[in-house]
């Protein structure tokens, strides 16, 4: 996602990652497109003893919010989170929505494809125009 200041806003999904001899983790990047920079990153769960281990191998999203804060989905867990420059979580929410119900235990997942924050303005204005 293109941001203001040029840069781009990813989710690195990092399924197949070789880079670091680890195993696969997730992370939100910003990159300077210019110099391929990484200007901001958000990762967790690589090192150890850490009590939450971050990935989701597809779907998910990162989107910048006025604040500065992003707002990250691991979708293939359902979960959102928001997170300041220096990596902290501010709160965090898991879709408690498993489905479909007709399928057996084992099948049913909470996954999210995308999540977006829209301002109540947003909200209003498109009420507005329905």
């Amino acid at each position: 996602m293109p941001l203001a200041n040029g840069n781009i806003l990813l989710f690195d999904n990092g399924p197949f990652r070789v880079d670091t001899g680890a195993q696969p983790f997730s992370r939100a990047l910003e990159i300077n497109p210019t110099t391929g920079e990484v200007v901001c990153k958000y990762e967790d769960g690589t090192g150890p003893g850490s009590n939450h281990f971050f990935f989701s191998s597809r779907v998910s999203n990162a989107q910048r919010l006025p604040n500065g804060n992003t707002l990250i989905n691991e979708g293939l867990y359902g979960r959102f989170f928001e997170v300041t420059t220096e990596g902290d979580v501010v709160w965090e929410y898991v879709n408690p929505n498993f489905g479909p119900a007709s399928a057996a235990p084992k099948g049913q997942t909470n996954n999210v494809f995308r999540a977006f924050r829209y301002s109540a303005d947003a909200v209003s204005a498109a009420q507005k125009t329905t």
